[in-house]
């Protein structure tokens, strides 16, 4: 098995974790979305053998299954410990961030973000929850979130201030604004 200095997600993150899956013909395969471990890529002749070589390459492989499946959480220690260092510089440099919402792209002038799933407008405008110290911001985003905000970050960043009167389709907050700042 090959070795890596990192693993990473289709979108680029960091992803240390996988799972270990049981085939039907008693074979082990390796399920998760990066590049590095496609699934099927690699593939043992028994969960002792698959425990084995993970381990030599750098990787933990917990002792209990995690589902109903009879999967087993991989992590590559690694990509784990970069994750880790990563978030810890970031939680200090958070440490007395101003909470607050952050828009990519300017407010629409109608006040209400088009939610197009749904072919309505929201209530307000949708934003992300983030923290804020200075002109540097950490966007919050659940895996939902996470898709639409890297569809979105390429536009400018917007500091939106404005009260909370909803919930958008896509789980994020709707905001009425009342000041936003191109960041």
């Amino acid at each position: 098995m090959d070795t890596f200095e990192r693993i990473t997600n289709c979108m680029g993150g960091l992803e240390p974790e996988s799972i270990l899956c049981p085939r039907k013909d008693g074979t082990w395969y390796i399920d998760s979305v990066t590049d590095e471990l496609d699934r099927g890529k690699y593939v043992w002749s028994s969960l002792e053998a698959a425990r084995a070589e993970l381990i030599e390459a750098g990787f933990a492989v917990s002792a209990d299954t995690v589902n109903y499946a009879g999967d087993y959480c991989v992590t590559h220690l690694a990509t784990a410990a970069l994750l880790a260092a990563r978030k810890a510089k970031s939680d200090d440099k958070f440490a007395k961030a101003e909470r607050g919402y952050i828009r990519f792209g300017a407010c629409p002038k109608s006040g209400h973000s088009r939610n197009s799933r749904d072919d309505c407008d929201e209530a307000g405008v949708s934003v992300f929850d983030a923290e804020f110290v200075g002109n540097e911001y950490r966007v919050f985003a659940d895996s939902t979130l996470e898709v639409t905000l890297n569809l979105v970050r390429d536009r400018p960043a917007y500091r939106v201030y404005g009260e909370r009167v909803g919930t958008g389709a896509d789980d994020e907050p709707v905001v009425k604004v009342s000041k936003s700042i191109k960041i």
